[in-house]
């Protein structure tokens, strides 16, 4: 009777998840925050499987950066997630090799896999995603996660997931990352993340209103694009830089400069490395 039992539970099981893991539109709703795991890979979540969240704890209000979903267990193969958000927004940054939907019929907060990612010499694999903080000053929102480990057989058979811990990010008001004090000194934060393909964020602080601009320059020194070039009162910024506004950028080291012109202090300059990995 067991077997028989068993044999009914993986032709059910088999029929809502059409064994198959590459989906047109990804499987939504299995975060903590609306749905019950990755059913399809297995009932339970699995403590092997290291599901987390990487990025700001605190952004402005109405402003974008970005955060990643990282999905770890030793000898993984290939893996999926789920990311959705209370109050704030999700978008697209990660589009090569798996591409990501968003799930516009019924909750339009909700990202997810399409394809499978596979490793590339590490257990984690890691997806960009975009996250919009809402415009209400004071809230803090908070970004679930569900990510599953699979070994690409094309059954359930052997595959894993677990959820993220729940990632809260404190929503500012938009002349300060973090409290109302005063912008001590200037400040140019190093991008985030680093290496990136195709986007990162840039932040930057300013004591006093000026002329700002913020250019990118390839590793011979050539300029090669301007992310601001206009008048900005003190406080701290963050820019989202997308590699793709600037044209086929190759992978190798590039660098950004912040430069100040601000009555009541002297003239600034700040420059910082990142990398491009295609």
């Amino acid at each position: 009777m067991r077997v028989k039992v068993s044999i009914v539970c993986m032709v059910l099981l088999g029929a809502f998840c059409g064994f198959e893991i590459y989906h047109q539109t990804g499987i939504v709703h299995a975060t903590k925050k609306n749905g019950y795991g990755c059913l399809c890979h297995n009932f339970d979540p699995t403590p092997s499987v290291a599901v987390w969240i990487s990025g700001p704890d605190s952004l402005r209000a109405g402003t974008e950066a970005l955060y990643q979903v990282n999905v770890a267990k030793t000898g993984n193969i290939a893996a999926g997630f789920n990311v959705a958000a209370y109050f704030g927004s999700l978008g697209i940054a990660d589009s090569t090799g798996t591409k990501l939907e968003s799930e516009s019929s019924t909750d339009s907060l909700e990202l997810t896999h399409t394809m499978p990612r596979f490793r590339s010499g590490t257990d984690t694999i890691k997806w960009l995603f975009k996250y919009r903080a809402p415009l209400t000053v004071g809230w803090i929102d908070t970004l679930y996660a569900a990510g599953n480990s699979v070994n690409n057989d094309t059954t359930p058979d052997g595959d894993v997931w677990n959820y993220a811990s729940n990632f809260q990010v404190r929503v500012v008001r938009p002349n300060s990352v973090a409290d109302q004090s005063p912008i001590p000194t200037y400040r140019l934060a190093q991008n985030y993340p680093n290496p990136f393909n195709p986007s990162t964020t840039i932040r930057y602080e300013i004591p006093y209103q000026g002329q700002v601009n913020l250019n990118v320059f390839d590793i011979s020194g050539r300029e090669i694009g301007t992310l601001v070039n206009e008048f900005q009162t003190a406080g701290s910024y963050e820019i989202l830089f997308d590699s793709r506004s600037l044209g086929e950028l190759s992978s190798g080291v590039y660098f950004y400069r912040l430069s100040v012109l601000a009555g009541g202090s002297k003239p600034f300059t700040g420059v910082k490395k990142m990398v491009l990995m295609r």
